[in-house]
Parts: structure tokens; sequence; C-alpha cells
């Protein structure tokens, strides 16, 4: 049983191998690259194409059915994967954004390899965090009645 590469490994491939549509360097040196990113729902749109990379990725990841065409969910698997490595990061300006997301008609995007030491903090909290543990011990510590 092949072993699935990590997303990073399957991309960087890809680029070298130049079989994907669209998924090309734009500074090789700087390790920046865009990848096909257009809308699923704008005309003329073609999986065969313009998803391709999705389709691919979902073939690698054992994600793919060929009894169960759904391009959304393979789009999604990817960008799920995408966002959370650590060896990517993603360089959309944020012109491109509307209320913190991509415009649809945005057609790519553009990422860069760095090395998982460069990039920024996740900035979210979560309920786990520890600001949010310390706030609860706070509020628990002062509802303790002293005789």
């Amino acid at each position: 049983m092949r072993k699935k590469p990590r997303l990073s490994e399957f991309i960087k491939e890809k680029l070298d191998d130049g079989s994907i549509p669209g998924l090309k360097y734009l500074d090789k040196d700087n390790q920046i690259f865009c990848i096909p990113w257009k809308h699923g729902a704008k005309q003329g749109y073609r999986i065969e194409v313009d998803g391709i990379i999705y389709v691919e990725w979902a073939k690698v990841s054992n994600k793919f059915n060929k009894h169960y065409h759904k391009p959304n969910v393979w789009k999604t698997n990817f960008r799920c994967a995408i966002n959370s490595l650590q060896d990517i990061k993603c360089l959309d300006d944020e012109q491109d954004k509307v209320n913190g997301k991509l415009r649809s008609d945005k057609e790519y995007r553009i990422f860069q390899f760095i090395s998982p030491m460069k990039k920024e903090p996740n900035t979210r909290i979560s309920r786990t965090s520890n600001k949010f543990k310390s706030h609860r011990r706070s509020n628990q510590s002062t509802s303790v009645i002293r005789k």
C-alpha cells in the first residue's frame, strides 16, 4: 500500500512536472507559486481544467470516489488541508478579500513555501487557549465563599 504524501510534497511535485494547468511558480527563488482557484459556479468552469488539482489531491489522499462526483467537497478538502500546513503561507492581499474572505471572482490564490518556524502564529483564540482557561479560573476563584 502506498503512503499518502504530504500536501506540500504533492504540490512541489506537481509544480516541477507541470501536469496541473495554472499551477506554476511566480518566483521560484522565493518559492512563491499560484494555484488555480476559480469558483465552481463561474460560467465556463470545467473540473478537468479548473479543478484538476482538487481531483488529483482527492485521488492521492484516498478521498476520491468516481461514483461520488462532488468537486466542491474535493476543493473544500484541499483548502482545509493547505490552510492547516505549517510550511505554506497564503500571500493573497487584503484588498483581494471581502469580509475576510477571498473574492469569488478571483481565479487563483498565491502561496509561498516557508520554513515552519517562520509562519505567523494562528491568531484565533480557541476555547482551550490559556487565556480562556485563566479567565475561567479567575471567575471560579471569586465565587468561592470564605468563612
